[in-house]
């Protein structure tokens, strides 16, 4: 019974002994794994941290080096411009019509075109007006005129008589009325273009065969026959006032100016020579074209513009008479003629009233 107790003693020794050993050698480890972390952390962070992989990122190629700085230019000052002024009214295309169509546009702005076969310019009447006669001929009784006075032609380069003569122009002005025609007064050069430039041709290769010519639409087609100034061609007279028409259309007229030379020697004034007056008004007229009973003229000199200057008209009369009207004269009322057939043709009630001064 003693021996089972050594026995059992002994065998709890033996296991307290086992156990405490076991329990020394754990705490043995743990103690030398604690050393070994506090004296090596490095290592240990080493061995547990890995690298990580970078994350796929976008592939960026590589930018040139810049070029070193440079002083930039100062931006454009921004362009100043004017403002646009405001906007005006523009006028309409001006009406372009032929000569001969101008009678039926009076009083309208419009520019008139065509042929000046005639010109002239009268240096000794009122005004100094200077005349293009645009149309077949001076001589038509239609033909349209362009009047230019004398304080504009020193604005012409040319004389023009001479600048627009054998032309085609076009002309632009205020169309107005002048008897059984029409006429434009221009003052500048500006309102008269010359066609004939701008619309001229190269002349054909010439032809082996001769050909008749085809005339051009700018210039007269034939020659218009002459004015037939016989019913005018005579002597015309009144009381005091004188004129005498030939057969091609020339003619010299001479009135009375109720002053004497000897009170006033200023002209014009009225002479007495050997008993007898010479009168102070003088004046060369050429009619140049005939429209029924009147013919149609100029006054290209003149003593006494107030009695005539400009245009003028003698228009037949029954009873061998005749009305002598002067556009241009200050005293516009016509001037009554008589013919040498008169006292014959007149009856005595007429004769009575004396039409032509005692």
């Amino acid at each position: 019974m003693r021996m089972a107790s050594v026995g059992m003693s002994l065998l709890v020794g033996i296991c307290l002994l086992v156990l405490t050993l076991v329990g020394c050698e754990e705490a043995e480890e743990e103690s030398g794994l604690a050393a070994t972390a506090t004296a090596s952390p490095t290592v240990e962070a080493t061995q547990v941290t890995t690298p990580t992989p970078p994350l796929p990122t976008e592939v960026i190629s590589p930018t040139p080096e810049a070029p070193p700085p440079t002083e930039e230019p100062p931006p454009p000052s921004p362009e100043i411009t004017e403002e646009p002024p405001p906007p005006t009214e523009v006028p309409p295309e001006l009406t372009r019509i032929p000569w001969d169509e101008a009678i039926n546009h009076t009083g309208e702005l419009a520019t008139v075109c065509g042929y000046v076969p005639h010109a002239d310019y009268f240096s000794g009447s009122r005004g100094q007006p200077t005349f293009l006669y645009i149309g077949m001929s001076y001589l038509d009784p239609e033909v349209f005129t362009v009047v230019i006075w004398g304080e504009d032609r020193d604005d012409f380069p040319t004389a023009p008589e001479d600048a627009y003569l054998a032309k085609t122009v076009c002309v632009t002005g205020w169309i107005e009325p002048y008897l059984n025609a029409a006429q434009v007064t221009v003052g500048s050069p500006s309102d008269i273009v010359i066609q004939d430039t701008l619309s001229a041709t190269p002349p054909a290769a010439e032809s082996a065969t001769p050909q008749a010519a085809v005339p051009s639409e700018s210039q007269p087609i034939g020659s218009p026959a002459p004015p037939d100034f016989s019913p005018f061609a005579k002597g015309w007279g009144r009381h005091g006032f004188g004129m005498t028409v030939t057969a091609s259309g020339q003619a010299t007229a001479t009135w009375r100016v109720y002053k004497w030379c000897s009170d006033d020697p200023i002209p014009p004034c009225d002479a007495m020579v050997e008993n007898e007056i010479v009168y102070g008004g003088r004046a060369t007229i050429v009619f140049t074209r005939v429209g029924g009973a009147t013919a149609y003229g100029w006054v290209k000199e003149s003593t006494d513009e107030r009695i005539l200057s400009g245009r003028v008209t003698l228009t037949l009369q029954p009873y061998d008479m005749a009305l002598l009207e002067s556009v241009g004269g200050f005293d516009v009322a016509p001037i009554v003629l008589c013919g040498p057939d008169y006292w014959q043709e007149a009856p005595e009630s007429l004769r009575e009233e004396s039409p032509c001064g005692a």
